[in-house]
């Protein structure tokens, strides 16, 4: 299939849009990092409080109901924890397995826990990038050859036109050639004549 400039043109924006996601995506990303690293420090500082709650009512046989609201507060942050790493699942997060929703080591390519292969979103990028250079090429390199042909072509038409023009030159020398001989012996003829 022969590329065409529009051709061109759409795909390079393609990989412009693409790029887009990409940043979007990746800011989208940061912003759900930050927010799990928000709420399990929520979740640690709730741990530790109820550890502590905990440790005081055993040790001065005490009720225990502050453990219970904690509790409840605990299970209400690993739920909201919970949601927003299925979002990043979701998102497609580079540092998150899109299969389990894990968290990834830097440049795996396969996640650790259930194998499944990381697809990054700036790959995606990077091959529609690579597709349109591709296609920017083949059309360059199709225009250039229908360049040459027309040259070629007009190279042979201006050779056959100089061969007629060459022949033409010929034909015509010759003419004057057989007029002016011609000429001279109608001269001779009547200077002979005179004689």
């Amino acid at each position: 299939m022969a590329l065409n400039k529009d051709n061109i043109l759409n795909a390079l924006r393609k990989v412009g849009d693409q790029a887009a996601q990409a940043v979007g995506d990746l800011k989208e990303n940061a912003k759900l990092n930050f927010e799990i690293s928000s709420r399990e420090g929520e979740l640690a500082d709730l741990y530790r409080e109820l550890g502590r709650t905990t440790y005081e009512a055993k040790k001065n046989n005490l009720a225990d109901s502050t453990s219970e609201a904690l509790i409840a507060v605990i299970d209400a942050k690993v739920e909201e924890l919970e949601e927003i790493k299925a979002r990043k699942v979701e998102l497609g997060a580079p540092d998150s397995c899109q299969n389990c929703g894990r968290d990834l080591d830097a440049n795996v390519a396969y996640c650790a826990h259930c194998g499944a292969k990381v697809e990054r979103p700036l790959d995606s990028v990077k091959q529609g990038v690579s597709e349109a250079a591709k296609g920017a090429k083949d059309w360059a390199v199709d225009k250039a050859k229908e360049v040459k042909d027309w040259a070629v072509d007009v190279a042979k038409e201006a050779k056959e036109e100089a061969e007629e023009v060459k022949e033409e030159i010929k034909e015509t020398g010759e003419e004057i050639k057989e007029a002016v001989e011609e000429g001279v012996e109608e001269i001779r003829d009547k200077l002979s004549d005179q004689d």
